[in-house]
């Protein structure tokens, strides 16, 4: 804001199992940084071999004219492409 650099905090959380087609809460966003770039990095283990997916959502994407129905979990949510 006002050409000020803004920074949030490097969240890290452990999740021992999820199961397929699952939904867990991690950590709720605060809409007060969603002007800012929103990225998460997940890791995960598929037998012996661990994979990282990183999702970024650029300023003002996660909105609610962004909301779409997401079947596999039953509910709304902002798709990442």
């Amino acid at each position: 804001m006002g050409g000020e650099e803004q920074r949030t905090s490097v969240l890290r959380h452990f999740l021992q199992t999820v199961p397929a087609k699952s939904t867990m809460l991690i950590e709720p966003i605060d809409s007060k940084v969603l002007h800012l770039n929103n990225e998460y990095w997940v890791s995960y283990y598929i037998g012996p071999q661990i994979y990282d997916k990183r999702f970024v959502f650029v300023p003002d994407t996660i909105c609610e004219e962004n909301l779409v129905f997401i079947q596999e979990l039953e509910k709304e949510g902002v798709l990442h492409s």
